[in-house]
């Protein structure tokens, strides 16, 4: 290293993460800024981290049992003697101006206290759940104001003097939750200047699945952060807390509202056009990853024999046909490359015909019409960010992600809501 001291302390927490952890450190080796020590902090026992570890010439670390990233980091911190400290997650992989980059935003700022950045746009997971959380959490990022008022410690630098003034992470936190917030709360409540850089980029490993996904959002983040919210009395305008999002929330229990009085009062015309459409959507996903098989065969069929026909019966008898036709079309373009040219135009044409048939179903039907009304409402707000989806994964997988994304903001509000309570509770005298 040039100097006597590092410049950097970079600290990797990881948990049975070996595999991952390998891939971390590799991406690290490949810096172009090289003054630098990185610890590894084995958040349980030793395990064969630490020979994977000691072969990248990391110093190992460990709290002996399981106490969660926020011990493990603190960990860290008390044992670097970087400047700075640089947290990165055990399952993402630095490229190579990444630890450059952190190092010019305190050279550009000499005022600056933290920085972090975000996700990249490339997830090298293949399953559609990988790819749409993650590109969600780098759109989010890309987004933010500069001016950050939290922190994130996927990817995120502090020096290390505010660092252990301010006393660390949380280490009530016992598991991966909102332990890197919670300090940029305290942070941000102390004046300290935090700042957010999405020229600052990792890409994120994790495989992300359906319900995987959905616990993390409300066990792990959704209601304790409300907590934080309601305890620090702070809701910044950025991030995942942006009016935009709060109003999608409102707008998603709208629909929710007008899909009950639909079902009471026309079951059978709602459910056709909710069927249609979501076969129609999930046509387009890839609902296992890692398998060569996706399922989308079996979805179509399951969808076109149990729902779409019976409901269709006197209405749109033919519309499940059409329906099933669009979704096996680049089922079968994937499989007979020659075909690929024509799948595209061919499914689109058949979506875009079930789609405007279901538009003579609807007049009549007032709940139907506000059910979609507060769809298209939806769909307008976040428009953005279902554009940059298009602009990665195509439009007919970002048209699928838009009923994933409507879910994320329905559990959001139940989040909220459950944490509400629960600060209620513990509130209490």
């Amino acid at each position: 290293m040039p100097g006597l001291t590092p410049y950097f302390s970079v600290i990797i927490p990881t948990y049975r993460s070996a595999r991952q952890l390998r891939k971390t450190l590799a991406s690290l080796a490949r810096s172009v800024f090289s003054d630098y020590e990185c610890l590894v902090v084995i958040d349980g026992p030793l395990d064969e981290s630490a020979a994977i570890a000691a072969d990248f010439g990391a110093q190992v670390l460990t709290t002996g049992v399981r106490k969660g990233p926020a011990c493990a980091r603190n960990l860290g911190a008390r044992s670097a003697v970087g400047d700075v400290l640089v947290f990165l997650d055990s399952d993402v992989c630095a490229a190579p101006d990444t630890l450059a980059k952190i190092h010019a935003s305190f050279e550009r700022d000499r005022t600056l206290n933290a920085v972090f950045g975000s996700y990249d746009d490339s997830p090298p997971g293949t399953g559609f759940f990988s790819r749409y959380r993650n590109l969600m959490h780098c759109y989010v990022h890309r987004t933010g104001r500069r001016e950050a008022s939290t922190f994130w410690a996927g990817c995120g630098a502090i020096q290390r003097k505010v660092f252990l003034g301010a006393g660390g992470f949380n280490e009530a936190y016992r598991q991966p939750s909102i332990e890197d917030i919670e300090l940029g709360y305290r942070l941000s409540a102390a004046g300290r200047s935090l700042a957010l850089d999405p020229d600052i980029s990792v890409t994120h490993l994790k495989e992300w699945t359906f319900w995987n996904m959905v616990r993390t959002d409300i066990l792990q983040r959704g209601i304790p952060w409300t907590e934080l919210i309601l305890r620090s009395g702070k809701m910044p305008n950025d991030l995942n807390l942006k009016l935009s999002q709060r109003v999608s929330i409102v707008l998603v229990y709208c629909m929710i509202a007008m899909a009950a009085g639909a079902l009471v009062d026309s079951p059978r015309p709602f459910l056709l056009t909710l069927a249609v459409l979501c076969c129609l959507m999930l046509g387009q996903v890839r609902v296992i990853p890692n398998r060569r098989y996706t399922g989308q065969l079996a979805i179509t069929l399951c969808f076109g024999l149990c729902l779409l026909v019976p409901l269709s019966y006197q209405l749109l008898p033919w519309v499940p046909w059409v329906t099933a036709l669009s979704c096996l079309v680049p089922e079968l373009g994937e499989r007979r490359r020659k075909l690929l040219p024509f799948t595209d135009a061919i499914s689109t044409a058949c979506s875009a015909v079930s789609s405007l048939a279901l538009l003579t179903v609807l007049p009549g039907h007032p709940f139907i019409i506000g059910f979609y009304g507060f769809a298209a409402a939806v769909i307008l707000i976040n428009s953005g960010f279902y554009r940059f989806l298009a602009s990665r994964l195509g439009w007919a997988r970002a048209v699928a992600s838009m009923p994933c994304h409507m879910l994320f903001h329905a559990y959001s509000g139940f989040s909220f809501a459950v944490g509400c309570l629960i600060h209620l509770f513990r509130s209490r005298p």
